[in-house]
């Protein structure tokens, strides 16, 4: 039953997340296309990153706070070169405990 009743919300969350994504491409003319509606099964227990320990919590932290980079798609997180830039838009190590990175000039602070 739980399982039934867990499948059912999933499915009505993907439906309304599909429905809130679908845009007119021609009315998308500048950087913003609309909104994201998303829904979870709970509210959040924190957003503070490193506290971070549930799936909702994770998915909301996710939309709200965005990394200086991500993981490559080989998943290899000794070489810096394989990582992906998101913010930085470069990182180099100064020594073996610091790391210097330059943030893109694009990024806007809201």
């Amino acid at each position: 039953m739980l399982a039934r009743r867990s499948y059912s919300i999933f499915a009505s969350t993907m439906v309304l997340f599909i429905a809130a994504c679908t845009a007119d491409v021609a009315e998308c003319r500048s950087g913003y296309c609309g909104n994201v509606v998303g829904m979870l099964y709970s509210e959040p227990t924190t957003l503070f990153p490193p506290t971070i320990t549930r799936a909702d919590d994770q998915t909301i932290s996710n939309l709200i706070f965005f990394p200086l980079v991500d993981i490559g798609p080989d998943l290899n997180t000794t070489d810096p070169s394989t990582f992906i830039p998101r913010l930085a838009s470069s990182w180099e190590f100064e020594d073996s405990l610091t790391l210097v990175v330059e943030i893109d000039p694009n990024a806007k602070w809201h």
